[in-house]
């Protein structure tokens, strides 16, 4: 377990919690305009500094130092005066918390009705007492005076949700079902039952972007290899493993300086349209792992390659495209890294055979798509005789 009272864990969870802010003491594009957007109902800029945390945890999870640092800076107030106002708010964490917070009331009202017991169930099942976070990082457990709804006692608030005249039992379901949720769907978890696509907004709000932040401030062969031994592989059929392939690409001082990231979106397989859903509904979980996997193996460009007749698919990517740049997920220097990327929508016309990634590379080069001899492999001399990582 670890506590959000023992400093020498938080340097831990700093680097490892999925909700961690990056290590930069800048806010993203999206956070400044949505800070300026709360200013305009203000005289004083000082009256928006709690809404500026308030937006800044919602988008990095936590108010870290360098997170107070950049709303000091962008908005002129003093650190200090940012720290009383973070300290003095119970919803604003200074530490890093789980994925999920449990608020318990203690309120006499749930006292009365057992609150005291709910506590000791919920320290029972997760193995935390309050102001602790689970090893697993979901849950945290932190007490709190008043709920507001003490004629439904006793009560507690998971996240944004209340719950309602709980026992024991219900605690049992109430972590099941949230641990479920999470453990079981973490692909498809941003896809609605609408035929509608994730913004970026829902997309940062549910993690997104949360990989891509911790990349970035990695080095590359770390990430090569985390991605190895987590066991990813490729979508495609073949099943290969994901860091493995990244780690064919040339990198180093001797190696070309023009890479690419090819993503394989043609999809032409009878009875195949797994990623159509994912481009179609997700978008960004697409780019952000593009990404990755460019600042990876050095790669300053990326395609994706999408099969003609996806006009939906195709339309929502080049959405997301936008608002990434809009937001600086992708373009130049990203989150003040000095690393740059650009990511561009191919259009197919048509013709099965494009699926296969030597085809697909000539009609990217504006070619008849004809399958070339091997060797050269692409890892090698790939789209423009440059090397490159083909992803399916």
């Amino acid at each position: 377990m670890s506590s959000l009272l023992e400093p020498e864990l938080i340097e831990v969870m700093e680097q490892g919690n999925s909700n961690s802010a990056d290590n930069q003491a800048t806010l993203t594009v999206q956070e400044k305009e949505e800070i300026d957007q709360e200013a305009t109902h203000y005289h004083e800029k000082t009256s928006v500094g709690l809404e500026a945390l308030r937006i800044v945890q919602k988008h990095r999870g936590w108010i870290s130092d360098e997170s107070l640092q950049a709303i000091s800076n962008y908005l002129d107030i003093p650190v200090a005066e940012l720290e009383s106002v973070a300290t003095y708010f119970q919803l604003i964490f200074r530490q890093p918390v789980g994925k999920e917070v449990i608020y318990l009331c203690k309120s006499s009202s749930c006292w009365i009705m057992g609150c005291d017991n709910l506590q000791k169930k919920i320290s029972e099942r997760l193995n935390i007492q309050p102001g602790e976070t689970s090893e697993d990082g979901i849950f945290t457990l932190l007490e709190t005076p008043c709920l507001g709804d003490c004629d439904k006692a006793p009560v507690l608030m998971l996240g944004e949700e209340m719950h309602r005249h709980l026992d024991e039992k219900g605690i049992d379901e109430l972590i099941d079902k949230k641990k479920n949720t999470m453990l079981t769907n973490p692909l498809t978890k941003n896809i609605s039952s609408e035929n509608i696509a994730a913004t970026i907004e829902q997309y940062v709000e549910n993690d997104g972007y949360q990989g891509w932040r911790k990349a970035i401030t990695m080095v590359p062969d770390d990430i090569i290899n985390e991605v190895k031994d987590a066991g990813l592989r490729g979508r495609g059929g073949a099943g290969f493993n994901t860091g493995l392939k990244w780690s064919f690409v040339p990198r180093g001082e001797d190696s070309p300086k023009q890479k690419y990231v090819v993503c394989n979106a043609d999809e032409m397989e009878p009875g195949a349209f797994k990623d159509r859903l994912l481009m179609e509904r997700d978008p960004h979980l697409l780019l952000e792992g593009m990404a990755i996997a460019a600042y990876a193996i050095g790669a300053s460009h990326a395609y994706i390659f999408i099969r003609g007749e996806y006009h939906l698919a195709a339309n929502r990517l080049e959405q997301a495209i936008d608002e990434a740049k809009q937001q600086g997920m992708i373009g130049e220097n990203i989150f003040d890294s000095g690393f740059n990327l650009e990511i561009c929508l191919h259009r197919s016309a048509g013709n099965y055979i494009c699926g296969e990634e030597t085809a697909l590379l000539n009609a990217l080069e504006g070619k008849r798509a004809i399958p070339r001899a091997k060797p050269p492999f692409h890892r090698s001399a790939g789209f423009g005789a440059n090397p490159l990582s083909l992803t399916m």
